[in-house]
């Protein structure tokens, strides 16, 4: 029984195993079958998609290792209207440093120490920066700084990579990149504007951002089908050029002139535009206080001496505030009050509707009572103006004569016309940060009887500078209101154009024959002959129109704004200025700063465009001869001699500029003009001799006038105004007391000894 029990169990154990190993077995068939079948998988894959695979390893292994590269375009170059003159702004191509510390750390130590000596000495990187980077770490058994790819410097110019290259340092390669620079300093520095490190933007550089930056290229490590890893380098695309309206060399002159008076009249801000009347294309866009491009946090470089004082005493918080008001383009963000040279819109606009005709005539008492309130007239202390036809009330600038004009228009007819001149609207000029002024301006239900009677004379609303060039362009073009533009063509680098600027005709706001009437007339104000206010901006040979302002600004009236429009040739205008002070500390009765300033920069014009007289100049009046002469070359000769010559050739001079050589004329050499023709010159100090001041001897005796100049080591040349110089002899020069009552050189300027100075006597 037992051995019956024995038997059964054996064969049960049998039975159970068997069928384990056919478990098993199954497992095992199992098991093979799914590999092979993953193993036919792997190797379709493989086949099918193997080299995709690899090449996006490879790829990725590259850009891990900082193989993969952009490569940053230059961006566009910024031109003047010439094109041919330096650049306003331009893109140099510079060099980033790459060290390779992985494997300069794995290299032998002679390697090391020449790659190090070699970075020391020719780039200055201190040799213990260096060595630290690739010291191996014992923690990671990797170097301090465990890269391939570790920028070392930053903006290595050409010549200095050069110089690198010839040393061959191991495991140093060169990446290149781009640097902005702008060849001209602080020239039209609001207008260009910059680029920041936080990667705002300011001026041009902002609004054609995406014009300038071009495309960016690549330096990229990939995969080809021979098992080999190439690099290709795929080319930058330059940014496209920027051709503006700008004329670099009156933009020069204005950036001179702006400085020189508001440094003078210690001013909060000045401005001087320079515009083509009929086009609106912008000229020149100048302003006071100014910064250095390169370098726009550089307080030195600020052309305000007063501001650059106030900036050193300012913590860094305080100061970066007012950079960014440095920064604004005054002559489209800051707006102001600009007085009497708004009267000419306003006559302009009583003539269109018909309100008035150019015969009437208007008397002035000195004040005007409106709704109770008393307005004066800057002529209340002489009794007032006495009666004046239309054309007396813009050359007297006379503030009750435009009341009176005023009231007749009325209200509703002259907001059509505030509207239609663009008054508290932004003009639309292709620059950021245009103020509107919109809330700054009456509107219909604001303008009650008193609001009429100060808008007529400029007061109680604000408007831009440009703004003023903008409404002042159509009174004189006529009639036509244009869009202020800077920018006239994009290029690419093919020179292929992809944008261009065509003057735009926005309205009309009075016609031509209204336009060509206050046109004329406002050359009353210029006249030297004349009553006008603005006798002082005549240029001999020139018909200048123009209008001068004068605002109190501020809560408590305290401030002074001083404003000019002027335009030449006034027959058919080319030019039109705009020449702005602001709040001076150093204030002179009457605008009488920027009649001058403007005057300057019409004399610049016309000596850099090389400008033929459009009148007829008869010079001295004992200068009967009327033969035409030839005017010689002056650039750069000494003012000393050249003063002597024209004496001799019967031509009058007048000095704009200290200096003893001479940087410019007008007219230019080679112009043909009549004995007696005045020869303006713009001087330059070369160093070489010391200068010595004209003093003004207006006033004094001949006797008087000859012992100063001599004393000042200069040489008295008298010509007589209203006599028979062929009649007076010694005797009658001595016996009779002739007075000097011109000096057409301007005195307080410094020239070179010896410099003959003519005197007129009467």
């Amino acid at each position: 029984m037992g051995e019956k029990k024995r038997k059964s169990r054996a064969k049960a154990e049998r039975k159970a195993k068997i069928k384990r190993n056919v478990k098993m077995r199954g497992f095992l068939i199992l098991f093979m079958g799914c590999f092979v079948f993953l193993s036919f998988q792997i190797f379709r894959i493989q086949a099918d998609y193997g080299d995709e695979f690899e090449r996006r390893v490879v790829v990725q292994h590259a850009i891990h290792n900082g193989v993969d590269r952009f490569i940053n375009p230059n961006r566009g170059t910024i031109l003047d209207r010439n094109h041919d003159i330096r650049p306003l702004a331009i893109s140099n191509t510079v060099y980033n440093v790459i060290l390779d510390v992985r494997l300069l750390a794995n290299s032998t130590e002679a390697t090391q120490q020449a790659t190090i000596e070699k970075l020391n000495r020719i780039l200055g990187i201190p040799s213990e920066e260096l060595w630290h980077a690739i010291a191996i770490n014992p923690e990671t058994n990797a170097p301090n700084i465990d890269r391939h790819y570790h920028v070392i410097y930053n903006m290595l110019d050409t010549r200095t990579k050069t110089l690198l290259e010839e040393e061959n340092p191991r495991h140093v390669w060169f990446e290149e990149d781009t640097k902005r620079i702008y060849p001209n300093g602080s020239l039209g520095a609001p207008v260009i504007g910059f680029l920041r490190g936080d990667n705002s933007s300011w001026g041009l550089e902002a609004v054609f951002n995406r014009e300038l930056t071009g495309e960016r290229g690549r330096i990229v490590r990939m995969y080809n089908g021979e098992n080999n890893v190439v690099t290709e380098h795929i080319r930058p695309i330059q940014g496209g050029t920027v051709i503006t309206t700008l004329d670099l060399a009156i933009q020069q002159e204005a950036e001179r002139i702006v400085t020189r008076w508001g440094e003078e009249a210690r001013a909060q801000n000045a401005g001087i535009i320079v515009a083509n009347p009929r086009t609106m294309e912008i000229i020149a866009m100048a302003q006071y206080p100014s910064f250095d491009l390169n370098d726009p946090f550089n307080i030195e470089a600020i052309t305000s001496t007063a501001l650059r004082e106030e900036m050193r005493e300012l913590s860094a918080e305080e100061q970066l505030e007012r950079w960014f008001g440095i920064w604004r383009n005054f002559n489209i963000t800051h707006t102001l009050e600009q007085g009497s040279v708004y009267k000419p819109l306003v006559v302009a606009a009583a003539l269109e509707a018909g309100v008035i005709n150019v015969h009437d005539t208007f008397f002035c008492g000195g004040s005007r009572t409106v709704a109770g309130t008393t307005i004066g007239c800057w002529s209340i202390a002489t009794g007032g103006c006495g009666n004046l036809d239309v054309e007396g009330v813009l050359a007297r600038s006379c503030n009750v004569g435009m009341m009176i004009i005023m009231e007749r228009m009325g209200r509703d007819t002259y907001y059509d016309f505030q509207r239609a001149f663009g008054i508290g609207e932004i003009t639309g000029i292709d620059l950021l940060g245009e103020a509107s002024a919109a809330g700054l301006v009456y509107n219909r239900s604001t303008l009650g009887p008193v609001e009429m009677a100060t808008t007529s004379i400029g007061q109680g609303f604000n408007v831009t500078p440009l703004q003023i060039a903008a409404y002042f362009s159509s009174i004189i073009n006529g009639g036509n209101f244009m869009e202020p533009f800077i920018v006239s063509q994009i290029v690419d680098e093919n020179n292929n154009v992809i944008f261009e600027h065509q003057p735009q005709v926005l309205r009309r706001p009075i016609s031509r024959e209204v336009s060509d009437w206050v046109r004329i007339a406002m050359v009353a104000a210029v006249e030297v002959t004349g009553t006008g206010t603005a006798r002082g901006v005549a240029v001999d040979g020139f018909s200048i129109g123009g209008k001068t302002g004068t605002a109190q600004t501020g809560a408590d009236r305290d401030g002074i704004t001083l404003t000019f429009a002027g335009y030449f040739p006034a027959e058919d205008p080319e030019y039109i200025i705009i020449s702005v002070i602001a709040e001076p500390e150093n204030y002179i009765f009457g605008s009488s700063q920027t009649i001058p300033m403007t005057r300057e920069m019409i004399e610049s014009i016309i000596s850099i465009r090389r400008m033929s007289p459009t009148q007829d100049t008869t010079g001295m009046v004992n200068n009967t001869n009327s033969d035409l002469i030839i005017v010689n070359d002056y650039i750069g000769r000494n003012i000393a001699e050249v003063s002597g010559e024209l004496n001799r050739l019967g031509l009058d001079y007048e000095l704009n500029s200290p200096g003893n050589i001479v940087r410019s004329q007008r007219p230019a050499a080679g112009s043909q003009v009549r004995l007696g023709t005045r020869i303006f010159f713009m001087l330059e100090d070369n160093g070489e001799e010391e200068l010595t001041f004209i003093p003004n001897v207006i006033g004094m005796t001949r006797s008087q006038a000859e012992e100063t100049l001599r004393n000042a080591d200069l040489i008295p040349a008298f010509e007589y105004r209203n006599v028979n110089v062929n009649n007076l002899d010694s005797e009658d020069e001595e016996e009779q007391e002739f007075i000097v009552v011109s000096q057409p050189t301007g005195f307080e300027i410094r020239v070179a000894p010896r410099t003959q100075i003519r005197l007129i006597l009467e």
